[in-house]
């Protein structure tokens, strides 16, 4: 007679407390880009990411992170540069950084869609979102790095461009954003999600608050330090807003 010794582990949440995430610029990028309706990636395009005026030093942050993905990419000579506006707006510029974010999204160009470029040209645009199949698949309770690095780096730029004091992630229209959001921070094992969103009008509101594990508050506490400084920095400058 043989006795079947196998045991079962059970996976508790508090078993992923030691996780540390390490950050992936790719997925932090992921997380600032704006999906208004729907990221319009321009084909050959040489503006990465546009910023309003009261974003200045997010739009600094986003040229760091999108240096640091070139370095990783091998990237020698990414020609990242970041003009201003007269009305204050910014924006990251870099073609070869451009195409490298848009080939993150899974898409095709139409072949009846383009936009003119201020030189004339005539370049193939189309707008996509991202969705949750574009992270390594989470196949277990017990955190992966591959698959929860990516969901960390995420919420981090998510939270380094809409995240506000409060803890309430704010975003406008985007709406399969606002729901990427919300299933990022299941797969983070939160308490609770709640998502508010103002109804009648334009553009629609959107609050996303949620109940962090013990774990994941030092990990939200570095990204509001880092957006915190980033503000701190151009207001000892004087180029918060600056037109």
């Amino acid at each position: 007679m043989t006795s079947d010794t196998t045991q079962i582990r059970v996976i508790q949440h508090d078993d992923n407390d030691a996780f540390e995430p390490t950050l992936d610029p790719a997925f932090v990028l992921l997380g600032m880009v704006n999906e208004y309706s729907g990221r319009q990636a321009i084909e050959g395009g040489d503006i990465v990411e546009r910023f309003y005026a009261d974003e200045r030093p997010v739009a600094k942050l986003f040229a760091n992170y999108l240096l640091q993905y070139a370095t990783r990419l091998g990237i020698e000579s990414p020609g990242i540069s970041t003009s201003h506006a007269e009305t204050g707006h910014s924006s990251v510029e870099s073609r070869r950084m451009n195409d490298q974010l848009n080939a993150l999204y899974r898409f095709e160009y139409p072949d009846d869609r383009a936009a003119t470029m201020p030189d004339g040209q005539r370049l193939r645009f189309a707008h996509v979102s991202l969705g949750i199949d574009a992270f390594p698949q989470k196949r277990s309770m017990l955190y992966e790095p591959e698959a929860m690095n990516a969901r960390f780096s995420y919420l981090h730029g998510v939270l380094l461009r809409y995240g506000r004091d409060d803890g309430v992630i704010r975003i406008a229209n985007a709406s399969e954003k606002v729901t990427l959001v919300q299933q990022v921070l299941a797969d983070l094992d939160v308490h609770w999600i709640s998502h508010r969103y103002s109804v009648g009008g334009a553009p629609c509101c959107n609050e996303v608050s949620f109940g962090p594990r013990p774990r994941l508050v030092g990990f939200l506490d570095r990204a509001r330090a880092e957006r915190a400084e980033a503000f701190a920095a151009a207001v000892r400058h004087g180029t918060l807003g600056e037109s």
